[in-house]
């Protein structure tokens, strides 16, 4: 999160293109962070195969920016030898992410760490909101660069739980609208 997005800006007329990539790559998670996750699986894979100019032209058809995720991969590198450094298991045992199974598996697992390590950005909204509410009672919307903010996903839309359920989402940081 500390990098810019990886979704690059398409032209205008391939925007509709590229919302349905960006969705596809989420594999239905509702998080831009485990869509960007689901993206450094990817690369990992180019890496390991040693085929950057296939990662490249991955990245070129998919509206993504190489060098945005070759930083944040640079990034997540760094930050597991840290954490190796004060006596955390290393991560090359079985891979960056839980130990425990793939992340695929484990979505739930990491979409409630990204809760933790988010809160108090927790926002709610119930039946019938278009906006959420945040904890601090500021009305919020999901922004125009989110996977969720795309035509066709469940959060772009007016929420449709069941009556006294409640929907929850959180995030980063607060834009003001003008």
């Amino acid at each position: 999160m500390s990098y810019k997005s990886p979704f690059a800006l398409p032209p205008p007329h391939l925007r509709k293109k590229a919302d349905q990539i960006k969705v596809e790559l989420s594999k239905d998670s509702e998080s831009d962070q485990i869509t960007v996750l689901n993206v450094l699986h990817v690369r990992d894979h180019f890496t390991q195969q040693r085929n950057m100019g296939a990662f490249n032209s991955f990245c070129s058809s998919k509206f993504l920016s190489a060098s945005t995720l070759n930083m944040i991969a640079d990034l997540r590198k760094n930050t597991s030898r840290e954490l190796t450094s004060l006596g955390f298991p290393p991560s090359d045992v079985a891979g960056y992410h839980n130990r425990h199974g793939g992340y695929e598996q484990q979505t739930a697992f990491l979409q409630a760490a990204i809760v933790a390590g988010l809160y108090p950005n927790v926002a709610h909204r119930t039946r019938g909101d278009h906006n959420f509410s945040t904890m601090t009672n500021r009305k919020a919307k999901v922004h125009v660069s989110s996977v969720n903010a795309i035509k066709g996903q469940r959060l772009n839309g007016k929420c449709t739980v069941t009556e006294g359920e409640v929907e929850f989402i959180v995030f980063g940081e607060m834009v003001r609208a003008l």
